[in-house]
């Protein structure tokens, strides 16, 4: 069985599904889940509530009874085939699930249902789309104007496809890669982004919610006055030092220093106060922020 399983989003909407009773509509959630690559599952009660519902209060009875509701609304097939007990398997359980994970699926263990019927992979794709364009509206007029048929694929014959190939060739006879422009920094928040995403590369996606706590730092710092040059100077002077050098800065932090650099001349270096005052604009911060909770309390 696989790790992982597709539950395309039309479930919320299909009439089928929506016949079924609350219960049911979990039920058959879980049996999409737990079924092998074949969409097959236990169909005896004992064992389907082991697999699918193993902590529920609801009867074996009951189970059976929303079995009963998904095989009339045509979502399952119920059978016992010989020499195996009774099985369920999940109709258009392939159109729903992605053509990679259904092409390394091996040889079914269990017996598939007699009027199981395999699904092409332009079928599969077909269904899918046809369900995305049922229910977001305008997505219609958009396959319209990219296909110029409305339609999924577009047949082209080999000679426009050479003469594509061509076009998109490089002189060395190597394909080029065509890549998608930049968005320029037109603002002073969008410039200090960008340099700070390029001294520290990958920063916003292996740390999501610390670098949207940055954005706002460089909002606010921008907000007192400062210019977007003045935030990436400090931040590399900062960086010069031994200490910050080994450390990741973040802007949440460089919004702490980023006044007590200014006032102390706003130059790299020029925080330095020499021998054991050297960071005594940082010992400044840290009195009055002592002196604003003694004064709350």
């Amino acid at each position: 069985m696989a790790r992982w399983r597709a539950i395309h989003a039309s479930i919320t909407t299909d009439g089928k599904v929506n016949r079924l009773s609350e219960f049911g509509q979990l039920l058959y959630d879980r049996m999409v889940v737990k079924a092998d690559d074949w969409g097959i599952i236990s169909g005896d009660t004992l064992e389907l509530k082991g697999e699918t519902v193993p902590l529920s209060s609801r009867k074996f009875q009951e189970i059976e009874d929303t079995l009963q509701e998904m095989a009339e609304q045509s979502l399952i097939w119920r059978y016992e085939p010989e020499g195996f007990g009774p099985l369920v398997q999940i109709r258009k359980f392939d159109e729903h699930q992605p053509g990679a994970l259904i092409s390394k699926r091996t040889a079914p263990k269990l017996p598939l249902h007699p009027e199981w019927r395999p699904i092409a992979d332009d079928d599969r794709s077909v269904t899918l789309l046809g369900e995305v364009v049922g229910v977001i509206p305008g997505v219609s007029d958009l396959l319209q104007e990219i296909t110029g048929n409305g339609g999924p694929r577009v047949d082209k014959s080999k000679e426009e496809e050479s003469k594509e190939d061509k076009d998109t060739a490089s002189p060395s006879g190597k394909q080029k890669s065509i890549k998608k422009p930049r968005k320029s920094a037109d603002t002073p928040h969008q410039r200090v982004v960008d340099g700070y995403l390029e001294r520290n590369k990958g920063y916003e996606k292996r740390h999501k919610e610390k670098f949207k706590g940055d954005l706002r730092a460089i909002k606010q710092m921008l907000e007192r006055g400062h210019s977007d040059q003045d935030i990436l100077d400090c931040y590399d002077s900062f960086k010069a030092e031994s200490f910050w050098a080994r450390q990741h800065l973040s802007m949440v932090k460089l919004d702490e220093f980023i006044d007590h650099w200014m006032k102390a001349g706003g130059k790299r270096g020029a925080h330095k106060q020499g021998g054991k005052a050297k960071y005594d604009y940082l010992n400044r911060a840290a009195a009055e922020r002592q002196a604003a909770r003694e004064s709350g309390a």
